[in-house]
């Protein structure tokens, strides 16, 4: 059953691999929080640079920790650290566009 009524927000599961110096990849995951959009801010926001995309609509996160496996909490310097890793921004943007591409698809 189709819920038209949708939360303001909703959460999946981001998959991120890293070139590792053993020469092998390191495989992660974390769970963002992205702001629900309509049409018409989709359409605003693919004329947008894909970082200020995602910095419009990553609203949180869980899962992400430090290297001494603390929780790392969300805020604007945090978020700006994550999108400073080429994999990590990609991954965001990725499973971002992901997510809506058939809900505009559809329409």
């Amino acid at each position: 059953m189709f819920k038209i009524a949708l939360s303001a927000t909703y959460r999946i599961k981001i998959h991120v691999e890293i070139p590792a110096e053993s020469g092998k990849i390191d495989k992660s995951d974390f769970t963002a929080e992205f702001k629900r959009c309509d049409l018409e801010k989709l359409d605003e926001l693919r004329k947008e640079p894909q970082r200020d995309v995602i910095r419009a609509v990553l609203v949180g996160w869980d899962g992400l920790v430090d290297e001494d496996n603390n929780a790392v909490p969300f805020n604007e310097a945090t978020r700006e650290a994550v999108l400073a890793i080429p994999q990590a921004m990609f991954a965001l943007i990725e499973t971002f566009w992901s997510s809506v591409q058939t809900a505009k698809q559809k329409n």
